[in-house]
């Protein structure tokens, strides 16, 4: 009787335990007793696809990307039109109100760096700066510095030197060997000063070219007559009235024949006259044009560079 109330509570437990087992431990598959009915997972399947069903209508649905414009609907603006270039500058118009001094070299300018000067400067008396030998068919000489010759020339930077305007003998040197560049710039410097006064002489009696009224000194049509001498008293009478001063009767050396041209836009006739002007460089021949306008000389000037004559 022991024994049995024994087996019976061996019984229990094993089947207590077996139990616990099926339902707390065992798988849903491998479970014996406690197994879920195929409803109950039916549901549970519903539930689980109803709830991804609810997560994935409340998620955020991306609006659609626009599309890419097409090359007709771009906007393409044509590409800017080059433009001209500015216009230079137009140069200063000198005031006829106004005296504007006519535009001389400078003295390095007018000898090129002192490199060569107009041979009407020559012969010249200068001071040696330093020993000079000078050398000759018949044998040498030697002069010291401070001793006065002759110079005879100047090109390319080299000075030829006589001991005397008579003298055969000969020495060629560099232009700083001797006083030359001082003398020259003292003498160009006052003929600069003098040029500029003779334009400005010119400039105030511009106005006072005399008007012609008779007949001898100028044609129906305005040309100048030509006396039996070959000049023209129209002429004559501005450098008498002083319009021009570096033109003289006594220096001309040959009348042109008048000829048509144009003054300002005006037409009018030009005279041209060779003659021999007077510089620091000492007395060179050049040409000198007048314009007569409505029978009056309207001014003197420079044939080729147009200047006017001081």
């Amino acid at each position: 009787m022991q024994s049995l109330k024994s087996l019976f509570i061996t019984v229990l437990v094993l089947g207590g335990a077996f139990l616990a087992y099926d339902y707390f431990v065992a798988p849903p598959e491998e479970k014996m007793v406690f197994k879920q009915p195929a409803v109950a997972k039916s549901a549970e399947s519903d539930a689980s696809a109803a709830m991804a069903s609810t997560e994935s209508a409340s998620a955020p649905v991306p609006s659609p990307a626009p599309p890419p414009p097409t090359p007709e609907s771009v906007n393409t603006a044509p590409p800017p039109m080059p433009q001209p270039p500015a216009p230079a500058p137009a140069p200063p118009v000198a005031s006829s109100d106004t005296f504007t001094p006519p535009a001389l070299p400078s003295v390095e300018q007018a000898t090129a760096n002192w490199t060569r000067v107009p041979a009407s400067a020559f012969p010249r008396q200068v001071k040696l700066l330093l020993p000079v030998a000078f050398k000759a068919s018949y044998g040498g000489t030697q002069m010291p510095a401070g001793s006065e010759v002759t110079a005879l020339s100047l090109q390319n930077g080299s000075l030829l030197l006589a001991p005397t305007p008579a003298s055969a003998a000969r020495a060629s040197v560099t232009v700083d060997s001797t006083d030359l560049k001082a003398s020259l710039t003292t003498a160009y410097n006052a003929w600069r000063e003098r040029r500029i006064e003779e334009a400005r002489i010119a400039w105030k009696n511009r106005d006072r070219a005399p008007v012609v009224f008779t007949t001898p000194q100028v044609a129906a049509d305005g040309k100048p007559q030509i006396s039996a001498d070959g000049t023209f008293p129209l002429l004559l009478a501005s450098m008498r009235a002083g319009m021009v001063t570096e033109v003289t009767p006594n220096s001309i050396t040959r009348w042109g024949n008048p000829e048509k041209g144009d003054h300002n836009g005006k037409p009018c006739w030009v005279v041209a006259v060779d003659y021999d002007a007077q510089t620091a460089f000492g007395k060179f021949s050049t040409t000198a044009v007048a314009k007569i306008v409505d029978g009056r000389v309207a001014g003197w000037y420079y044939k080729g560079s147009g200047e006017q004559v001081p």
